[in-house]
């Protein structure tokens, strides 16, 4: 990792290199290269990895620090200061004088039955502290006011050095002792100090407002929009998944392919924004899907109104949490939904044997095969 640095054209990019995998003889098999990329828009920029034992990277990105204390592990990009405590909950944002958030952001999860669960105190690992990328791992349970456990919340959080926004991989894992678990919602609730409004963008480039009187959005089905659970204001349309406060003391939240994992809904109240990644839904409205029968009554998970979920599985989504100032949130939260991505040439994937003996395409060669 120390004899590798990444090249845009004449000029060292900053990069965090980590060995992740060597061969049986010892030389290096994998290498994980973190870095800010930077490309025109609907075009490409040609980023070279110069490697060897010559080689000495010289570029170095200051300004992402990460310290843990007796509350949880502390990061600062240079654009935000955050915290994550020891129930993995993002507390204590800090934009210069700016406090985007009123109270710290997390998880609430609600069984059948009425019980409301939250994150106790779990475990913190720092898996990467910069210089260009920083992450935490929180592993907590979800306990309700007697101690009664429902399930664990895995997070990885990352912060990059220099950017007001933080994504966050959020786990749901099923963990309890029976074989099913009932739920009835799942949400990540951000307690935003703004007051809104809230722009909601559709895939089709229109937009839905959200404030005090159109508060909440449900996608139903894949193709299906409403301001309700059980869809009595429903209209087609599909929620790309990014939500957009436009007052300066908001910020933009989004999560990854939204209406594709449809249930989903997005809720405003007074004080907070809330995220459903699994929201209430009444009983009926998926219980006739055209699946074959045996299959669709003893295993699927959404029937009599209620999440039912085997024991061992697990559920991930990607939130984007942005702090970024009201102009910019829209194009961060659309890079968001559809990344950049670095790939090498085919051959060079090939050549190295890392995926074992594969040949490049080749439509000349193998004009049959290809």
């Amino acid at each position: 990792a120390q004899q590798a640095r990444l090249m845009l054209g004449g000029n060292e990019v900053p990069a965090q290199v980590q060995l992740t995998a060597r061969w049986p003889d010892g030389s290096v098999k994998w290498l994980l290269v973190t870095f800010l990329a930077d490309a025109p828009a609907s075009a490409a920029a040609e980023y070279r990895l110069d490697y060897g034992p010559a080689v000495r990277p010289a570029a170095r990105l200051d300004g992402l620090h990460v310290e843990r204390d007796a509350d949880g592990v502390r990061i600062s990009t240079g654009a935000i200061r955050l915290r994550i405590d020891r129930q993995g909950r993002v507390a204590d944002v800090a934009q210069a004088a700016r406090r985007p958030l009123s109270d710290r952001a997390g998880t609430v999860a609600e069984d059948p039955q009425g019980k409301t669960y939250h994150p106790a105190d779990g475990s913190l690992t720092i898996e990467e502290s910069g210089p260009i990328r920083a992450v935490v791992k929180s592993v907590a349970p979800l306990r309700d006011a007697k101690g009664g456990h429902l399930a664990r919340i895995e997070q990885r959080i990352e912060a990059y050095g220099g950017l007001p926004w933080i994504r966050v991989h959020h786990t749901l894992v099923v963990d309890g002792p029976d074989r099913f678990t009932a739920l009835k919602r799942l949400s990540y609730r951000l307690p935003v100090a703004g007051r809104g409004p809230w722009t909601v963008p559709l895939d089709d480039g229109k937009s839905l407002q959200l404030g005090e009187t159109d508060a909440d959005v449900y996608q139903l089905f894949d193709d299906a929009v409403s301001a309700d659970p059980a869809g009595q204001r429903s209209r087609k349309g599909r929620v790309v998944g990014n939500f957009l406060g436009n007052a300066e003391s908001d910020c933009a939240v989004a999560v990854r392919d939204f209406w594709q994992n449809y249930p989903k809904a997005f809720r405003v109240s007074g004080d907070a924004v809330q995220l459903d990644l699994c929201p209430e839904f009444p009983e009926g409205i998926y219980d006739k899907f055209p699946f074959e029968k045996e299959g669709h009554h003893l295993y699927y998970y959404l029937l009599g109104g209620r999440y039912r979920l085997r024991q061992g599985m697990s559920k991930t989504h990607e939130l984007l949490l942005a702090f970024s100032p009201p102009a910019e949130r829209e194009a961060v939260a659309r890079l968001f939904q559809r990344p950049l991505l670095a790939t090498a040439p085919a051959e060079v994937y090939c050549r190295s044997r890392a995926f074992y003996d594969v040949a490049p395409r080749n439509p000349q060669r193998f004009k049959l095969y290809e």
